[in-house]
């Protein structure tokens, strides 16, 4: 019991040896705090102009221009551009008698990437860094709006599409003049009628207000906007075979060609023989819908 007595005194004494130097160490920490905090700031100003610096050196980015349009050339996505070094870039310009640029083209084709291309560049343009162009002048942007992806809250109770709607809701509102947004698929959690007229609703707002946008849509029916100028992804069809070449041209895409992706991951063969005889039927029975 004597040495029992002697250990239990002795971790007593070590815990409040330690804890005396943890609280000298806690009071000295305090009374250079305002020091320590610049100290902190500084070294993290240092490390993102270090590391925007290096990225400009080592993946030939440009320094942006301001002004009063958007003229981006040879635009790259920062992230991806590391992992597929045969990354295609694209161009975009937007100015007073082309504030829209509305994207078609298949499934894969690159659409997204190319938003999300041109949404971090602004970004980063704005955050003071070189970007990833070969040429890029810019507006100022007040905010930044970037509607991508699906996704439900079943917490909430919300729907896929009304997720979607409440995100489209919160960009508009809060847009101005000198706003940027980015819609992709806008109006695809819906049916064709109601996703169709949401979409050119939409971009008949932005016109109006004038605010300058990049929305990718799978309804090749969209009615034409003065203001808005279309794009499709090129692809090569080669008897039903789509190979996408993920460069932007003028133009409305053909198709979404959503069989061929559905080919691409091997549904069953009666699934895709039957999706086949029903198509031709489906684009008859929807444009009697439209007239």
């Amino acid at each position: 019991m004597h040495y029992e007595s002697q250990i239990y005194h002795l971790n007593n004494k070590i815990e409040e040896i330690e804890f005396s130097i943890f609280d000298s160490l806690r009071n000295a920490i305090e009374q250079e705090q305002s020091e320590i905090n610049k100290l902190s700031d500084l070294i993290a100003h240092i490390d993102y102009f270090v590391s925007a610096a290096k990225c400009a050196l080592e993946y030939n980015y440009v320094k942006p221009i301001f002004g009063d349009t958007l003229d981006i050339k040879g635009a790259r996505h920062a992230i991806i551009e590391q992992y597929k070094k045969d990354f295609i870039s694209n161009d975009c310009i937007l100015n007073e008698e082309r504030m829209i640029i509305c994207i078609t083209g298949p499934n894969m084709g690159g659409k997204s990437t190319y938003l999300r291309s041109i949404a971090l560049i602004i970004l980063m343009a704005q955050c003071g860094m070189y970007v990833p162009a070969s040429y890029a002048k810019l507006k100022l942007f007040d905010g930044l709006f970037v509607r991508i992806g699906a996704g439900d809250n079943i917490f909430t109770g919300d729907s896929t599409f009304q997720v979607e709607m409440l995100e489209c809701a919160e960009a508009l509102k809060h847009s101005t003049p000198n706003t940027f947004i980015v819609f992709d698929e806008v109006g695809r959690g819906t049916s064709i009628r109601d996703g169709i007229s949401i979409s050119y609703a939409i971009c008949s707002y932005l016109i109006t207000k004038k605010i300058y946008a990049l929305v990718s849509t799978h309804y090749l029916e969209m009615l034409p906007i003065d203001g808005i100028e279309h794009y499709r992804i090129k692809t090569i069809n080669n008897n039903s075979n789509i190979s996408v070449l993920y460069e932007l041209e003028p133009g409305i895409a053909e198709s979404s060609f959503g069989l061929n992706i559905a080919k691409c991951v091997e549904l069953p063969k009666e699934v895709l023989q039957k999706s086949y005889e029903n198509y031709n039927k489906l684009i008859i029975k929807f444009n009697s819908s439209l007239n």
